[in-house]
């Protein structure tokens, strides 16, 4: 009996949460202290059984409109660097039955020091792509690199042909006009918030506004532009992956930050 007092105590400095169980499992009768013993024993192994959630970190997330271009440019992109030994977040080959799309997608982007965003036409039109977007730049110190497929930048918010509104900014001015019916007032109200709208307009005049990669440079050659952009993410790759230390410091935060963030990804419903 005094070695298993002796154990219980050792066990009970080991763990804290064992500490706080015995006044809850305290006996009433001196000969159930055989038994109270053998539970909290249990109690504590059982703890230590219990697996960690797994990190996962990438070195690069690919932000990307698929109907434009999952399989054609992300594609090749996606596979080309994982060639070379990089591991990237493309949804369509890292997403899992039964995961949460909204959760596994904000870890991906918090826990990845390069993203690479693709501007295709329709690019604006996704809800997904500019939430993304913001949780990039929210994300904290890492490299946004823009590429614009099959787009001229200076025509996204205007045409400077005949003034009229680019891709980009019809795109958000048709997202102002949605309505979505509410059937808690059986009327029809805004689909989207304006302080949303307005968010994901100055998130991608922010983005797109930086130095990137066209494809027009490359005269339309996909193969050319995919190898200019694998050498620029090599290159900040070379400076030194952040690892662990980025992903710690990053992704331990994002449960909490998930309801603060006004959950991005979430379904709005109005």
């Amino acid at each position: 009996m005094r070695k298993q007092k002796a154990t219980t105590r050792r066990l009970m400095e080991h763990d804290d949460t064992a500490r706080e169980h015995v006044v809850s499992l305290t006996p009433t009768k001196s000969s159930d202290e055989g038994r109270l013993i053998h539970d909290i024993v249990k109690h504590v192994l059982s703890m230590k059984r219990v697996p960690k959630t797994p990190i996962h970190y990438y070195d690069v997330f690919l932000n990307h409109r698929g109907k434009d271009v999952k399989n054609t440019l992300a594609s090749n992109l996606y596979y080309r660097l994982r060639h070379h030994g990089l591991r990237v977040f493309f949804d369509k080959e890292e997403m899992q039955k039964g995961n949460r799309i909204d959760f596994v997608i904000e870890n991906a982007i918090k826990a990845t020091p390069v993203h690479i965003a693709i501007f295709s036409a329709g690019y604006a039109q996704s809800e997904w792509c500019m939430d993304e977007l913001l949780l990039m730049i929210e994300s904290g110190p890492s490299i946004i690199l823009p590429v614009f497929y099959n787009l001229n930048p200076t025509e996204m918010w205007s045409n400077p042909v005949d003034e009229r509104n680019g891709v980009y900014a019809e795109a958000l001015r048709i997202m102002e006009e949605e309505n979505a019916f509410d059937p808690q007032t059986q009327k029809k109200q805004p689909r989207y918030k304006s302080s949303t709208i307005e968010k994901w307009k100055e998130a991608l005049m922010e983005v797109t506004g930086r130095e990137g990669f066209k494809l027009e440079t490359y005269d339309g050659d996909e193969g050319k532009l995919v190898d200019m952009i694998m050498q620029e993410v090599v290159k900040y790759r070379s400076k030194g992956r952040r690892g662990k230390k980025f992903v710690k410091n990053n992704v331990r935060r994002t449960s909490k930050r998930h309801m603060q963030t006004g959950q991005l990804f979430k379904k709005k419903k109005y």
